[in-house]
């Protein structure tokens, strides 16, 4: 689920503690009863299972085990009931507040309809399509993964081939260390930071086309290749078109190593894209963009009354700016790590670092985030079950430094809540 879209602050609120809590709580009334009835989670309503079979603490984007292989199969995998539409939606309000950037009301963050789900045997897509509540109504073309996968059994191991046609780099990836599906899976963002590009910066900009195996259900790859969507095409989904477009296609490439022991999970891997960027009008010389990251995870999941999950990822990304600062040369670091704790499939407690560092001071950031949130619905047997889910959060983030600085970094500290539901 896309996160990256905020209404901007718009005035001050007075008693924000107060005022959130409110907001919030009147925000869910009017969410929960508006649900309707017949718009089910299109996931849960195909396989028959229960969100927390396939999310920690049973809402997504951060997957189990259980819920990774549902994705490596093609989004495909289901009870054998005939007759399910793989349609959903989901609807994010939210309120923020910062010293330095002030407040932004209680307010539509965004909201989003799906494709997802099994279309054929085997074949099977996620498909978004996201407003906010700037967008005059119009829905944006977001996140787009149309899988077809098959699993052959050779010798005395499965072997499980993929391909994808998607529009983000890493959007494919299962694990949940990926730059599309990385803590925070939802946030204010009233500051931006500096980013590799593989992190965020060809999201909805490009078509890919990528082939992915999984063998012994331990080592998994992909490789894929990427090229820019047209400005035509860009506009008429309504995606705002980058001044620079990829020159040929880019190569993205994936590689780790997985472990179910069913009571704990575990997985160390590599990922990578080279990508060299002209403008998108006038060509010349090419911006070059060679992003190499390194990830791991550990999740325990015991008898799933207490799960714990550890998620840690580093890039390096190697500039060299032909176009646009005559061949300088630059690099950039990102690291971020977190580790949460979930209840009973219910209530989540998360802590968070990032770090961004590299050439030139100004692009130094570093702080973290604290997030405690509850999922009352999502498991078998509660209410809506499986029509209906819903999360409630606050996440608190904190600046150490802020563009190569530490003075005034704090002033940028935010609190932020948010009502998230799908239905």
């Amino acid at each position: 689920m896309s996160h990256r879209r905020l209404s901007p602050p718009t005035k001050r609120l007075a008693g924000l503690g107060r005022t959130l809590a409110s907001s919030l709580g009147t925000l869910f009334a009017l969410l929960a009863i508006s649900a309707p009835a017949h718009a089910l989670p299109s996931f849960a309503r195909q396989t028959g299972e229960e969100c927390a079979a396939c999310h920690i603490g049973a809402f997504g984007p951060q997957l189990t085990p259980h819920g990774m292989r549902f994705k490596m199969e093609g989004y495909a995998d289901t009870d054998g009931k005939a007759g399910k539409i793989p349609l959903s939606a989901m609807v994010v309000g939210s309120a923020g507040h910062s010293k330095a950037d002030g407040d932004s009301s209680p307010s539509l963050q965004e909201a989003s309809v799906f494709l997802g789900g099994r279309l054929v045997d085997h074949l099977g897509a996620f498909l978004q399509a996201t407003t906010d509540g700037h967008a005059h109504n119009k829905f944006s073309l977001d996140n787009v993964d149309i899988r077809y996968a098959r699993t052959l059994s050779l010798k005395d191991s499965d072997l499980l081939l993929g391909v994808s046609l998607n529009n983000n780099p890493s959007v494919t990836d299962p694990f949940n260390t990926a730059p599309a599906w990385r803590f925070p899976y939802m946030s204010a963002e009233l500051v931006d930071t500096a980013a590799p590009l593989l992190a965020g910066g060809l999201e909805m900009q490009v078509a890919g086309a990528n082939a992915y195996a999984l063998w012994d259900n331990s080592i998994y790859a992909e490789l894929g290749f990427y090229k820019s969507l047209s400005s035509s095409f860009l506009n008429d989904v309504n995606v705002d078109p980058l001044d620079v477009k990829i020159s040929g296609a880019a190569p993205y490439w994936r590689l780790a190593y997985m472990k179910d022991n069913h009571v704990d999970a575990w997985s160390a891997g590599l990922m990578g894209m080279n990508t060299k960027l002209v403008d998108r009008t006038a060509g010349g010389p090419s911006d070059k963009y060679n992003d190499i990251g390194v990830d791991a995870t550990y999740t325990y999941l015991g008898d799933r009354k207490n799960i714990y999950a550890v998620n840690a990822a580093y890039m390096h990304e190697r500039q060299t700016l032909d176009a646009s600062s005559g061949g300088d040369k630059v690099s950039l670091n990102r690291f971020d790590v977190n580790g949460s704790w979930y209840y009973d499939q219910t209530y989540g407690l998360t802590a968070g670092l990032f770090d961004t560092n590299g050439t030139g001071s100004d692009n130094d950031s570093r702080g973290y985030i604290l997030q405690a949130d509850w999922t009352p619905w999502g498991k078998e047997g509660s209410w809506g079950s499986p029509w209906a889910n819903v999360r409630l959060g606050v996440q608190y983030t904190g600046y150490n430094r802020l563009g190569g600085t530490s003075d005034g970094a704090s002033d940028h500290n935010t609190l932020y809540g948010f009502v998230w539901t799908s239905f």
